[in-house]
């Protein structure tokens, strides 16, 4: 549901004209589907900032939140990032104060942001007061979150501890995703192991594990985050043969699923490997390689 963009449909015929055409602009600009704020895409909505467009802003998203919500499918995730975008150009004191309350306020819903505006506060056009309060809470936070723990005991240090990634793809079969001469019964058998290991998402998740054979019609699918409300995800898997992956003892789980699916994964040489800038891949392809066993 977007109800903050409905929110702010039905609001902005109040405004005069001048700003008006401003939040017309931004409307339709946050109405497609796919928008993101990036670090060129911020730089746009720099425009909309004016203290009445702010202000505007700032009542449609307390209208939003009169209504709490719990889960990251039930948020307005593409209006809320852009609002929160234009707002952290703004230093009314409405505003700030709005920020300050979000920041150090125990909503239950504040996870589901706040890594979104440590993102948008350290760009270099926003520079925004708040900007030490947050990598302070993330200090703090970052010390008890899996994938520091595994990058500490890899021996590696991301140049930027707020926004690094690492993304693994393990197969059980020959070729990437061929289906050539395959039967249904081999499609069923091919599984893909994905994950993904960074800093700190959404409810401050810093991994992922998924397994499927996406290729069978016979699906079978099961996905672990760390930190979810919504448990474990499943299609025809039973999640009680799984324990709860630990990221430093990856090794277990690898032999749980490989136990699970009677298969085995290709670890000399992973489909894909992907880090972000100033992560040694070496380090990683080693740890896979190794088939994740860590110095825990």
């Amino acid at each position: 549901m977007r109800d903050l963009l409905q929110i702010i449909e039905l609001k902005k015929g109040t405004l005069p004209k001048s700003s008006l055409k401003l939040v017309n602009k931004f409307y339709n600009k946050i109405k497609i589907d796919g928008y993101f704020v990036d670090d060129k895409n911020i730089v746009k909505l720099q425009e909309f900032a004016n203290p009445e467009v702010c202000t505007f802003l700032l009542e449609c998203i307390q209208k939003y939140d009169e209504t709490e919500r719990f889960y990251h499918g039930n948020h307005d995730v593409i209006s809320l990032r852009s609002v929160w975008a234009v707002l952290a150009f703004s230093r009314e004191k409405n505003v700030l104060d709005y920020f300050h309350r979000l920041i150090l306020g125990e909503s239950l819903n504040k996870r589901f942001y706040l890594h979104y505006l440590l993102s948008y506060f350290r760009h270099e056009l926003v520079k925004h007061p708040y900007t030490d309060m947050l990598i302070s809470f993330y200090e703090n936070l970052s010390k008890k979150l899996a994938s520091y723990k595994l990058i500490g005991l890899l021996g590696i240090t991301p140049p930027d501890k707020f926004g690094w990634f690492v993304m693994i793809k393990l197969i059980n079969f020959g070729e990437w995703y061929t289906t050539n001469g395959l039967t249904k019964e081999e499609m069923e058998k091919q599984y893909t192991m994905s994950i993904l290991i960074g800093s700190p998402g959404g409810l401050n998740s810093t991994f992922q594990i998924e397994i499927q054979n996406s290729l069978s019609e016979r699906r079978k699918k099961i996905r672990f985050e760390e930190c979810s409300d919504d448990g474990v995800f499943t299609i025809d898997v039973n999640e009680k043969s799984f324990q709860t992956p630990n990221l430093c003892r990856l090794d277990l789980f690898l032999k749980e699923a490989e136990t699970y699916f009677d298969t085995t994964f290709q670890t000399d040489e992973p489909a894909y490997v992907s880090v972000s800038k100033g992560i040694n891949k070496k380090i990683i392809k080693e740890w896979v390689k190794n088939r994740f066993v860590s110095c825990e």
